[in-house]
């Protein structure tokens, strides 16, 4: 069983900030039989005033094994990912609060980041599994903290 969380959110630099995207992914697998269920939902917004969308799409057990594995990469779910916000004279945070649980094991972490986004050790493998993640949900934008440069579109 695979079970991932996470919550972004954005604001000013000295002031709150508000949620713009929630989601999450659930994948459970069992032998034998091969009973099956998995689904990546995404409910996001592009702004403070727009409304919600929601995108959902199936996860498979090659997608489910997939993440697992590109997980353990990272070492997740024993320890947080190596990564860390890069610093930037910008007027805007962004930030990610996820939990990931395999089998039982779960790991929950934050990434603080300004428009310049995060790096690290592990930042593009990070970022390639919540991508995938993404992909499996059927949301297409790139407005997460997660998108392919490492930057933020803020």
């Amino acid at each position: 069983m695979v079970e991932v969380d996470w919550t972004e959110a954005v604001g000013p630099r000295t002031g709150v900030g508000s949620p713009y995207l929630f989601g999450w992914l659930r994948a459970c697998y069992m032998e034998p039989g091969f009973i099956a269920d998995g689904r990546a939902v995404v409910l996001a917004r592009e702004s403070q005033s727009a409304g919600w969308a929601q995108y959902q799409g199936p996860v498979t057990r090659p997608d489910a094994d997939s993440l697992v594995s590109a997980f353990a990469l990272l070492g997740v779910p024993e320890r947080a990912p190596r990564v860390e916000g890069v610093p930037d004279s910008s007027d805007t945070w962004v930030m990610s609060t996820m939990r990931v649980a395999v089998n039982g094991r779960t790991q929950t972490f934050t990434i603080q980041a300004q428009c310049s986004g995060f790096r690290g050790q592990e930042a593009d493998g990070l970022r390639a599994a919540f991508q995938r993640i993404l992909a499996l949900s059927g949301y297409g934008h790139q407005h997460t903290i997660f998108r392919d440069t490492g930057e933020s579109n803020w």
